[in-house]
């Protein structure tokens, strides 16, 4: 599900719903990942505003890694400073600097990119914040999955064309499984 949101919010309805189909989610990755890597055990996550609001990796660490603390922050105008191609933009730098800011007065060592769009602005979270581990559930799927790029199906209700150059750049998958519902 390449979508933390949907991820989020969806999930178990799906493996319900559908339970001959294997769901990879973007949250548990990220939260196995954060885990492993995080030195004091304080972890923020960023992520949209529905994101957060469901609670889901605050759950989720509280179900597989209790002794860690986490720190949320919704941050609604990421997605269209991306959308924009505006991430090299005072006012993104400006907007990434005071959220960090907050994440970083908690004292976190490690930080969750809670949405696939996010990962397009980990150059600047690391321009800002260079001490951060950043954790992103493409690096962490792509890393971590067992089955063969042949196995891996992308459905998708956008442009698949576009979808495909971004699968290719942002997963460097070459001629990925895709199906538009276009």
């Amino acid at each position: 599900m390449a979508c933390h949101t949907s991820s989020a919010t969806s999930l178990e309805y799906l493996k319900k719903e559908f339970p001959n189909i294997r769901f990879i989610d973007m949250l548990f990755p990220t939260i196995k990942a954060a885990s492993l890597i995080t030195k004091n055990k304080r972890v923020g996550v960023i992520a949209t505003e529905a994101t957060i609001k469901s609670d889901a990796h605050k759950t989720l660490f509280k179900e597989h890694a209790s002794d860690i603390e986490v720190f949320t922050c919704a941050t609604p105008e990421l997605v269209p400073f991306i959308e924009n191609q505006k991430t090299e933009s005072p006012e993104c730098f400006f907007y990434l600097n005071t959220l960090l800011k907050t994440l970083l007065e908690k004292n976190i060592d490690t930080l969750i990119l809670g949405c696939t769009h996010y990962p397009f602005i980990e150059h600047v979270i690391k321009k800002i914040a260079p001490q951060l581990q950043i954790v992103s559930a493409a690096g962490c799927i792509k890393n971590g999955n067992n089955k063969k790029e042949k196995d891996i199906m992308f459905l998708v209700s956008g442009n698949k064309k576009e979808f495909e150059k971004k699968i290719e750049s942002f997963l460097k998958l070459k001629n990925p499984h895709i199906i538009s519902f276009l």
